[in-house]
């Protein structure tokens, strides 16, 4: 993890299941000595012990990376995960605010300014870490674009290069500045 380069958040999940799920498995275990049968042993015991599918896919998903690059760098001959599977992980329903729970729910905001959050935030779409980050230079009133190019995310301190609680990303979470259009 020390040379790969990846997002902060991405390194602070990583670490997680590193500590948490992957460690205590194959820690003492030898690269070579690891096979496909202790992968899939460990996948079982996982959903034993109650582990969701989607922990327990992102968990092999970095078990993967480490074998991969070890592969890649030659320290093993075999990709112990290759041909293993995974739980089958759902996909969410989204959730989507009815008119009538969103007029309930702009009633109760405190004044003029609030509203107009939650209206740009409807509009928009953006992810929370978009949206606290959108400055009055992101917007160009009068072509009614917004534009997306940075986002922050909240981080464990030992994660943050300087040891805070958010981290500001210059570019949103697909790495591409975007354009939105709003109402007036």
């Amino acid at each position: 993890l020390p040379h790969d380069q990846m997002e902060a958040r991405t390194r602070e999940n990583y670490t997680y299941y590193l500590r948490r799920h992957i460690l205590p498995a194959f820690g003492t275990m030898r690269l070579i000595e690891i096979l496909p049968s202790d992968v899939r042993e460990w996948v079982t015991e996982l959903q034993d012990a109650g582990v969701s599918p989607a922990v327990i896919r992102s968990c092999f998903a970095v078990l993967s990376a480490i074998f991969t690059t070890a592969f890649n760098d030659q320290l093993t001959q075999m990709h112990p995960c290759r041909g293993v599977k995974t739980p089958p992980v759902a996909k969410k329903r989204r959730a989507i605010v009815s008119p009538a729970e969103f007029e309930q729910l702009y009633a109760q905001l405190p004044n003029d300014a609030a509203r107009l959050l939650v209206e740009l935030d409807i509009e928009a779409g953006l992810r929370w870490g978009e949206f606290t980050e959108l400055r009055p230079a992101d917007l160009d009133t009068r072509a009614r674009m917004l534009t997306v190019s940075r986002a922050v995310v909240e981080l464990v301190a030992e994660f943050h290069p300087d040891g805070g609680r958010f981290l500001v990303e210059q570019y949103p979470k697909d790495r591409e500045h975007r354009v939105v259009s709003v109402n007036p």
